[in-house]
Parts: structure tokens; sequence; C-alpha cells
């Protein structure tokens, strides 16, 4: 992957999401497009293939593409499944994941999640792909398999302020042999380590790419594993 310098986010990309927010409609994005690329877009591609390079160092089958639709989610909502109606996500949603390039989010990977107030840094998979997810039961109902994430997860959680969280069902799924103690994790759709805090100084300085590969390093552990499955 090529070298480029990546000097962090401009304070302006903030702003432009502050604004979003409040103008949520296409006469204002279109006003505002140049800003979009120029302070959105245009650090993103920086980051992507910087941290990129980090992270070729967990595992170098990592995809990260600097394009939309790629590693960028696109800004574009599908209001479809928004009640709100409103047609731009309020968010830089960016994905380094290691799988097929389609389907990029059911997949295990490295997520950077920036808002007008928040950063978070997440590592896992949001909703298991009906494979992966059949793969994640068969390993669980073992006793072998659920003490060994069990233990992933609790050396994770040792850090401060990552947390594991995912969509889960009410009742555990039938068809498996559940161990009594692996419940909990058998309810699991989706299963993440989430880091999460407050805008950053360090968000807008070269050394964010080294803070976040310090967060995913921590979470590591748990992409390892999913990818084993």
């Amino acid at each position: 992957m090529e070298k480029i310098q990546f000097n962090g986010f401009p304070k302006q990309i903030l702003r432009f999401f502050s604004q979003l927010t409040q103008n949520n409609n296409r006469e204002w994005f279109l006003a505002h497009k140049e800003e979009y690329e120029t302070y959105v877009l245009k650090p993103s591609r920086a980051f992507i293939i910087t941290m990129g390079n980090k992270l070729k160092k967990i595992s170098k089958k990592i995809h990260a593409i600097p394009r939309v639709n790629k590693s960028i989610f696109r800004i574009h909502r599908d209001t479809r499944f928004h009640k709100s109606g409103c047609p731009y996500n309020t968010n830089l949603g960016i994905l380094f994941w290691e799988g097929p390039e389609k389907r990029r989010i059911w997949y295990p990977g490295f997520y950077f999640h920036l808002e007008k107030r928040i950063l978070v840094l997440c590592t896992g998979v949001y909703e298991f792909s009906s494979l992966l997810l059949k793969k994640y039961r068969e390993k669980l109902s073992c006793s072998a398999g659920y003490r060994e994430l069990q233990k992933i997860l609790a050396k994770i959680s040792e850090n401060n302020h990552i947390i594991i969280e995912g969509k889960r069902l009410k009742k555990n799924p039938t068809g498996y042999a559940i161990p009594e103690e692996n419940k909990l994790l058998m309810k699991y759709k989706g299963l993440r380590a989430m880091y999460t805090v407050k805008t950053p100084e360090i968000l807008h300085k070269p050394e964010l790419a080294d803070f976040c590969f310090e967060k995913y390093s921590q979470m590591a552990p748990l992409h390892r594993w999913m990818v084993r499955l």
C-alpha cells in the first residue's frame, strides 16, 4: 500500500457534521459539498492508507480501501430504513475488514466512527452473516470454544473504557448443545469490543493513527478469534 502523509482530521470536520445535523437536507448538502470533499473525504483517504499500513501488523489480509462504499461508508442514507426521512448520515464511518469485499459489514474488522461529540473504535462484527453465525454457534456449543472466547473477552475488558456489546436474541437458539455457563454468549447475533471517548484533541494530529492502533491492538484477539471461525 502506498505511503501518504496523514496530518489528522481538520477541526472543520466537526463543524461540518454539527451543521449537517441542523440542516439535514439536499439543498444544504449540495451547497456545502466542497467542504465534505475537503474536510471529510480527503483526510479520510489519508487516514485509511496510514491506518491500513499499521493494521497489516495485525493481519496482512485486512482491506483498507480509501473509497466510498469500500472502507468509507456512504454519507447518503437509505431513507426507507430511517423514520426521520433525513437523507444524510451525520457521522463518518470507516471500516477495515478481513473477508470478501462484498457484504463487508458481515465480516470481522476494525471500525472507526466519528460524530460531532464522540469517537468510537470497534473490533468484531456488528451483525454476523448467516454462515459466520452458524460457525459462531457451533464453536460455542462445546466448552472448549466457550472458554477460549470467554478468556479473550475478559482480557480485553481489563483495558479501561473498552466494553463488550452486540445484538442479542431474547432466547437461546435451538438445535445446539449449550453449556449452562454459555447461555449469554450464544444469544449474540453480532459481537464487538468497543471503545468510546469524547472527541479527543489527538483527532486533529498525525498521532491519531498511533492512538487508534493501540486501541485496536488491545481488541485484536477478538478479531483473530473470529477470523479463525
